[in-house]
């Protein structure tokens, strides 16, 4: 499977996941000839419900990095947090399912939670 297509198919779990607890979610779409066309150039899905909005950021197997950026980006109303949502191929508890690992970053702080479990 290449990266591109584990990418995709990260994006779209965590976007039912999002569904199922209540949000309406928006994908970035594929940009063809020059790459994905990522919100702010930052994140890969925007998600809404009544209580307030995210702004996420999917990745597999690794932050990369992406907490520093995260933290960086303030051109977010305060109603809007920002997510970055790892999912791990393997889990410790059950090795043939992924485990999600979300990072909610809101200024210098980082709050963390963690799924074994979710379903779609």
């Amino acid at each position: 499977m290449s990266n591109k297509s584990k990418g995709s198919k990260a994006e779209l779990e965590f976007k039912r996941i999002l569904e199922a607890r209540g949000y309406v979610v928006e994908k970035t779409r594929s940009g063809g000839r020059y790459g994905d066309k990522d919100f702010f150039n930052l994140f890969d899905l925007f998600a809404l419900r009544e209580d307030g909005g995210l702004l996420v950021q999917v990745k597999s197997n690794s932050t990369r990095g992406m907490i520093k950026k995260l933290k960086l980006f303030t051109k977010h109303p305060k109603c809007i947090k920002k997510v970055l949502a790892v999912r791990y191929d393997r889990g410790l508890l059950h090795p043939s399912k992924p485990v999600w690992r979300e990072l909610t970053i809101e200024g210098d702080e980082t709050n963390e939670r963690q799924d074994t479990d979710i379903k779609d």
